[in-house]
């Protein structure tokens, strides 16, 4: 290897060896710090929802924010329920043709063996022929255009919901942390503290938790309604 020297001199020469990279992976420290930093957001949040159910912790009420989800949430059992009933028929409609199917065989076995001449055979492969059109003519007619303007509309839809409903937990999670930050405050404020830094402390997480309750909430309209 080629040697490299400092140029000020001041160090003995070290060999061109790369140095690697940073992992792109939290160490085990950071990730344990991660993890204790979430386990606490999270009993705070256990907290904070016990506190305001027995009604010690004041609750933000966004009425219109509350009517768009009740309807979202229409919207996403009506959706959820179509597609159900929609796979029902389809469901149906092939078992009605593989019973009529299985059916017409019999009775294209049971008088073909008697008499592949008499009237009845001949009424019996009549049949098993019709049913045969009748099972392709579904798959052809029936069964893919079904599925491309009818079930792969509604998956593509279903499958969105659950993207819809998380960025709505996310949101209702930093609505916890500004009800907590906004009673920490306004409890300040009713009855200073010594520690003259408390109440600028509070109000700074009052503000920052506040911007970032009004992003999530914005967001979770945008998301919505680009759906």
């Amino acid at each position: 290897m080629i040697p490299i020297w400092d140029l000020d001199g001041l160090q003995p020469p070290y060999s061109a060896v790369p140095t690697c990279p940073p992992p792109p992976y939290p160490t085990v420290a950071l990730r344990d710090k991660m993890s204790w930093s979430g386990f606490k957001k999270s009993m705070n949040r256990a907290g904070t929802t016990l506190l305001q159910k027995t009604g010690h912790l004041e609750r933000t009420v966004d009425r219109e924010f509350a009517d768009e989800e009740a309807k979202y949430k229409i919207f996403e059992k009506e959706c959820q329920a179509l597609q159900k009933d929609s796979k029902g028929y389809l469901d149906a409609m092939r078992a009605m043709t593989a019973a009529q199917g299985r059916l017409a065989d019999t009775f294209d076995v049971f008088y073909g063996a008697a008499d592949k001449g008499s009237d009845s055979a001949m009424a019996a492969h009549s049949y098993k022929r019709a049913v045969d059109d009748l099972d392709t003519g579904i798959g052809r007619e029936l069964d893919a255009p079904y599925r491309t303007t009818v079930m792969e509309p509604l998956g593509k839809m279903n499958a969105l919901f659950p993207i819809v409903n998380e960025h709505i937990n996310k949101r209702n999670k930093k609505l916890l942390d500004y009800d907590a930050a906004r009673s920490r405050m306004n409890k300040l404020i009713a009855k200073p503290s010594e520690d003259p830094t408390k109440l600028p402390r509070a109000q700074q997480e009052h503000d920052e938790t506040k911007e970032v309750f009004d992003m999530s909430t914005n967001n979770s309209y945008q998301n919505s309604h680009s759906y």
